[in-house]
Parts: structure tokens; C-alpha cells; sequence
């Protein structure tokens, strides 16, 4: 008998890892392929998981499921829990679902900072929520002391569980990433593995911002709000439509050919052309990424970008102002899997802009500021599938942040738990009062509300508290302060986290 996660993504059946937006609930799937019923008990020694049913009949050749409902966690990190499955005494199966809640958000100015003290050849590790939008990510890691140990390493990795970037950690050593892939970025801290305990301080910051619908009076204009999430820096907003294939689209390549695919018309004017193709954690697969353009005059194809990075699936081109014409993508793959046909995940976008008054075009906020922007000639009603650019005046990043038009308002409540530190989230329609799934950004953090409910962490004694929330379907939207409610309510446990076998959570983030 297997326990199986119900629809699972890239990870192993019996395992399953929840990256922000953090979900509330998975569902376990057990089919009985022999004669007789089964009568199985489903337990888990963590406290913040709850299994409903427990216990569960599942009759021969049928299939049956058991909901896990993950609750609110105390501590950031990757949290592990067991679900063991019995049939009386008899033990049957172990399935694992381990939890990642980011040290580092957009939220509360975007920075972390820590001084921790590591054993011998263990592990740190630290997980940064990378939201759309994002300009920069920059992480600063060094021992120490008067005489720092050697051996103290430092390793990162994108979304994808590729590397991108190592260093040893002797002295404080800073690395950036302009433009980081949205997702969950992980960094990982290893002691030497001899001597004594080592000393080191850890430091993050995201350089990003936030925008929202504000109403405004005056109906020819859309009014937004724009807070800085990062150092002062003088910027110019813009405001563009995206097209194209921007939606993912799933491609087949054969190991060891070249698959090309044309692009959308490249029109006079566009800002920037990205193309991007990953297959998420598949450290077998090699998966390089080729753009071309055809020169009119020479007549012939010409090499504009290139990404091929050994040893990972995860690549993107991006050209800014790319010249008028076509485009043709050309993808390679090598496989351990000699013959078999490569899957992968492919994602193109064209950015036009428009010709928008924008008031004011360019400004320089503080960390923590908000500023009001005005877009001449566009009311709400007109801004879906809108974006503002957000183009540093000196340097190459670009926040490309999706405008909401606040026309299809939610109404959110938060219930808080005895102890002040959690609070269960509902989230409704405000027209309708019907339960919405959705996303909610609050204190730092992104969780995922399934079917209108999740729970929340809330800032130590916080009576108030600024929200963000959007809907499945990018309609639905709420931006602002809410109450926090005193109704009591069961304190929820904080996660255990001792004990967990390093070596088990780094083969369900990234592969053996």
C-alpha cells in the first residue's frame, strides 16, 4: 500500500514541498487494488498539521482521501512533517510534506539580518520570497571574529533549485541579482566540517516596490499608490501592455536536436522581449535557450541573446528595445535519458509602451515611502491588463508591476488566536459574500487562502495591520489596514523543527 499526494507537482508522489504563496491544505490519496477493505489510521507527530479524516475506510478498488490542513507556523524556515499511514498495528507507509516559510519578504522594508552560531559541518539555511516586479536581491554572508575559520561556504539557488552563486564566507562577502526570477530563493550556510563552532553574520535586502488602486475624483485619471520597499533611488515609471504567449505553454524537445519556435511580431517602439524555458527540478536535464532575429538588409538570421547555463534547465533571454521584425527561439536539450522525449516549461513576453501622462514620471522615495502617481487619460476602469515600469535611472533592473483596478473589491476578517500571534484569515467577495481563493500578502509574507480561509502570522502585538489580497482569477482585490479581531480561539502549536535529517530536505527541495 502507497500514500500518494493527490495531483502532485514535480516532487516524488509520496512527498510534497508548499512554497509561497503558502497553501492551507493538501490532500493525501490512498487506492485499494486488492479484495479486501482497508482501515487505516493517518497520524503526524507535528502540531501544526491537522488530518481529517484520521481514520478512513477504503474499499477494495476504491479510492479514498484524507485532507491535510497545515497550520500557522511560529518560525520562519523549512518545517518537516511525517504522516504516517497504519492498518491496525501494522505499519504501511510514510509520506513527507515539509513547509517553507521565507525569512525575507517584500513586506516591512524587505530586509533581514542575523548573526548565528554554526556546529561543525552543519547547516544554515534561509529562504527569500522573490515577488514580480522585484529590481534587485542582494545577500551579504561572512564569518565572524578576530581569526575566521576557512571552510565556512555559502551556496544560493534561484526558483528553480539551480545555483546561482558560491563563496567562501571568511570575510563578509556581498553578492547581487538584478531582475531575480520570482519565487522562492534559498540560501544555504555550511560550517566547516572540522574544528570549533563558527560565528556569521547573514544579511538580505530586496530593492522592489508595491503598487495599488487608489479612487480618484476626477474620472479621466487612475490614481495609484506606490510604496518603496528598498534604499532611495531615483526612478522612471512608464506604463505598458503585455502580450504574447505570457502565459506558460508546455514544449517537447528530443535530446540532442534543436526545437525552434517563432515569436509574436516584434512591432516599432517595444520596450522589452523576454523569453524564458525551465523544467523545474530536473537536475538531468541540460536545457539551453538561443534567440535569433532576421537582419532585412543582410538577409540573414543573426544571434541577438543566448543562455546556456551547464548544468540547469532554467534559462532567459531579455532585450531591451529590441529592433522591429521577427524572431525566431531556438532551444537544445541533453538528458541522461538517452531517446526520451524532454517536457519543459516555455514563456515569451512583449512589453509595448503607451503613451501615458504620468504625473510625477520620476521620483526618488525613501525605504518605507508612498507616493500617489497619476496616469492621465486612463481611469480605473481602464487599466486591466495594464503595467507599471519601474526603471532605475542608473542600472539595469526593471519592475514590471501589474496595476489592479480595484473595481471588484474583497472583504477580508482576521479572527486572532488566544495568544495574538496567529489569526485565521477569511476572505470573501464583497458583493457577493461568497468565499474566494486567492493570495494575501501580510507582514513580509505571501500565503495562499484556499477556498476563502488561511492561517496568518501577525506582528507581535499588532492591533492593526496593512494587507494586500488578490484573487485567483487577478480580479478580486484589496489593498489597506484591518482590524485584528480578539476573538478567542484554540492556540495553534509552534512547529517543531529539531530533529529533521538534513539530508531528507535537501533531496525534496533540489533533487539527490
Amino acid at each position: 500500500m502507497r500514500a500518494f499526494f493527490a495531483e502532485p507537482p514535480a516532487e516524488p508522489a509520496a512527498t510534497r514541498v508548499l512554497r509561497p504563496p503558502l497553501p492551507t491544505r493538501a490532500e493525501l490519496s490512498f487506492t485499494n487494488g486488492g479484495a479486501r477493505d482497508w482501515n487505516l489510521t493517518v497520524t503526524s507527530p507535528a502540531p501544526w498539521l491537522t488530518l481529517a479524516p484520521s481514520t478512513l475506510r477504503v474499499p477494495a478498488g476504491q479510492t479514498r482521501r484524507a485532507a491535510v490542513e497545515v497550520g500557522p507556523l511560529a518560525t520562519p524556515g523549512l518545517h518537516l512533517a511525517e504522516i504516517v499511514v497504519r492498518q491496525g498495528a501494522r505499519y504501511e507507509d510514510t509520506a513527507y510534506l515539509a513547509v517553507i516559510f521565507p525569512h525575507l519578504g517584500v513586506g516591512l522594508g524587505g530586509r533581514f539580518s542575523e548573526d548565528r552560531t554554526l556546529m561543525p559541518g552543519k547547516l544554515a539555511r534561509y529562504f527569500i520570497q522573490v515577488d514580480p516586479g522585484t529590481l534587485s536581491l542582494a545577500v551579504e554572508v561572512g564569518a565572524l571574529g578576530a581569526a575566521p575559520p576557512a571552510g565556512l561556504e555559502v551556496f544560493v539557488y534561484d526558483p528553480q533549485g539551480a545555483p546561482a552563486g558560491r563563496w567562501d564566507a571568511r570575510p563578509m562577502t556581498r553578492l547581487s541579482w538584478d531582475r531575480p526570477s520570482p519565487g522562492v530563493w534559498e540560501v544555504v550556510v555550511h560550517g566547516p566540517p572540522g574544528g570549533a563552532e563558527t560565528t556569521f553574520r547573514l544579511n538580505a535586502q530586496l530593492d522592489a516596490y508595491r503598487v495599488a488602486a487608489l479612487p480618484s475624483a476626477d474620472p479621466t485619471l487612475g490614481a495609484l499608490e506606490l510604496r518603496r520597499l528598498g534604499p532611495a533611488t531615483p526612478v522612471r515609471l512608464g506604463v505598458f501592455r503585455e502580450w504574447g504567449s505570457a502565459a506558460t505553454q508546455l514544449l517537447t524537445v528530443e535530446p540532442g536536436t534543436t526545437l525552434f519556435r517563432w515569436l509574436s511580431p516584434v512591432l516599432p517602439g517595444l520596450e522589452l522581449l523576454t523569453v524564458r524555458i525551465w523544467r523545474a527540478h530536473d537536475p538531468d536535464t541540460d536545457l539551453d535557450l538561443f534567440l535569433y532575429y532576421y537582419d532585412q538588409l543582410a538577409r540573414r538570421w543573426t544571434e541577438v541573446g543566448a543562455s546556456r547555463t551547464v548544468g540547469t534547465s532554467w534559462e532567459q533571454v531579455i532585450i531591451r528595445r529590441p529592433a522591429e521584425g521577427s524572431y525566431v527561439a531556438a532551444i537544445e536539450a541533453r538528458s541522461r535519458e538517452v531517446g526520451a522525449p524532454i517536457e519543459f516549461s516555455y514563456e515569451e513576453s512583449l512589453r509595448q509602451p503607451l503613451a501615458v501622462g504620468i504625473t510625477p514620471s520620476q521620483l526618488s522615495m525613501d525605504d518605507g515611502a508612498r507616493a500617489t502617481v497619476l496616469l492621465a487619460g486612463l481611469p480605473v476602469d481602464h487599466l486591466d491588463g495594464l503595467y507599471l515600469s519601474v526603471t532605475p535611472e542608473a542600472g539595469t533592473g526593471l519592475g514590471a508591476l501589474p496595476i489592479p483596478t480595484g473595481r471588484h473589491l474583497l472583504r477580508l476578517e482576521l479572527l486572532a488566536s488566544t495568544d495574538g500571534q496567529q489569526a485565521l484569515l477569511t476572505m470573501r467577495d464583497a458583493a457577493t459574500m461568497r468565499a474566494v481563493s486567492g493570495t494575501v500578502h501580510l507582514a513580509g509574507f505571501v500565503y495562499q487562502v484556499d477556498r476563502g480561509r488561511a492561517w496568518v502570522r501577525l506582528p507581535p502585538g499588532a492591533n492593526r495591520v496593512v494587507i494586500q489580497a488578490q484573487s485567483a482569477d487577478g480580479r478580486g482585490f484589496f489593498q489597506g489596514e484591518l482590524a485584528v479581531l480578539g476573538r478567542r480561539m484554540p492556540t495553534p502549536e509552534p512547529a517543531v523543527r529539531d530533529g529533521v535529517d538534513e539530508r531528507i530536505l535537501r533531496t525534496l527541495l533540489v533533487g539527490p
